[in-house]
């Protein structure tokens, strides 16, 4: 019961783990987005640039919980959308 138990977190644990994102990996890829978008590092522009996709990401994950908060769940034998 103790192995089962442990197998369960550890898989727990390594599925969850694939989700979350870490602030050094999201902190290079909006620098890589900013270069993409013709910024240079090291420059103004591109340290305002850093802070829009910041805030763009912010607002993205906010409007998906609000949608995910506001979808009325499925209902089995419902009406679809309903």
């Amino acid at each position: 019961m103790r192995f089962v138990r442990l197998v369960l977190i550890l898989t727990l644990a390594a599925l969850t783990s694939g989700c979350m994102t870490s602030a050094e990996s999201q902190a290079k890829r909006s620098e890589e987005r900013c270069i993409a978008r013709g910024y240079s590092p090291n420059t103004k522009e591109f340290t305002d640039c850093l802070v829009r996709v910041d805030n763009e990401r912010d607002q993205r994950m906010e409007r998906n919980r609000r949608e995910m908060i506001e979808k009325p769940p499925d209902s089995p034998g419902g009406p679809k959308g309903y």
